[in-house]
């Protein structure tokens, strides 16, 4: 299993930033446009992916699996896309026996479990043959030469295995290696200690190394990669924290106050001035 690495690179790492336009600013006020290019996690929920309605079991169907009426096992799917073509899903080649006492046997990781397993060609198509997925976590600021070269050599070796090499944690990895730099890629152009302070002091940035320590002991479950994908995001794309909002929205009111109050005061002073001519003229008549 990889071993889980902050998001805050070397400084050598700003050299290989990715281009101008992800870097333009320090902060979004949300997740990409629809129109924005991004790298995008779909996650099938297991409750959504099941083939016929699911008794409900809020924090097992959450991170582990869903089980329907009739006792099959759906532990839901996740995949990535990202617009420059790749399309990493990874599938058992045979189905796989989702009854229950099948399926406890199955969440060893041991190699009598591998089975071939098979990557498909594409979100449109894999949504098509099955459903659209549940979830998606849009990231803007990734680099998709680091992407490209994981799945270059990820690609060449299609074992599946439902708890060690499974779809989950063939996104978390592919994830793992396109974030990589992405701090720097933010705030290379920031100097001092604000950097490091910005991203130490992130809730999310621990929130993903609990999620990797989890998955670590457990497995990757589409689950876990949505929380984790949602985590990197905020610390990929970085968004202004509530007090840091609401401190911006009292300044900018302060100074639209301010501005009304300088445009007040020079229309009485117009309005005083004004007067004083009449009065003047008055005066001198």
């Amino acid at each position: 299993m990889r071993r889980w690495t902050t998001l805050v690179p070397p400084a050598h790492a700003a050299a290989r930033a990715a281009p101008a336009s992800r870097t333009a600013r320090l902060e979004w006020d949300g997740p990409p446009a629809a129109d924005e290019a991004a790298l995008t996690v779909h996650v099938w929920a297991p409750v959504g992916s099941a083939k016929s309605e699911a008794r409900r079991q809020p924090i097992v169907d959450r991170y582990i699996a869903a089980v329907d009426r009739h006792g099959v096992i759906s532990t839901g799917h996740a995949a990535l896309e990202s617009p420059e073509g790749i399309d990493i899903s990874l599938y058992p080649g045979v189905e796989i026996d989702r009854s229950p006492d099948d399926f406890t046997r199955l969440l060893r990781a041991t190699r009598e479990n591998d089975v071939p397993g098979m990557f498909q060609p594409d979100y449109p198509t894999e949504s098509k043959a099955w459903c659209p997925s549940t979830v998606q976590v849009r990231i803007r600021n990734y680099d998709p030469l680091r992407l490209r070269r994981f799945w270059d050599v990820y690609r060449q070796d299609t074992t599946y295995n439902l708890t060690h090499r499974n779809c989950s944690s063939s996104v978390s990895r592919a994830l793992e290696a396109a974030l990589e730099g992405a701090s720097a890629r933010v705030w290379g152009s920031v100097g001092g200690w604000r950097p490091f302070l910005r991203v130490i002091t992130t809730p999310e940035l621990w929130v993903a190394a609990q999620l990797h320590k989890r998955a670590a002991t457990m497995a990757w479950t589409p689950g876990l990669t949505l929380d984790y994908a949602r985590a990197l995001s905020m610390l990929a794309d970085p968004r202004p924290s509530g007090w840091v909002r609401m401190a911006r929205l009292a300044v900018r009111r302060m100074m639209q106050s301010r501005r009304q109050w300088r445009e007040e005061a020079r229309h009485v002073s117009a309005a005083q001035d004004a007067q004083h001519g009449v009065a003047s003229g008055a005066v001198r008549d």
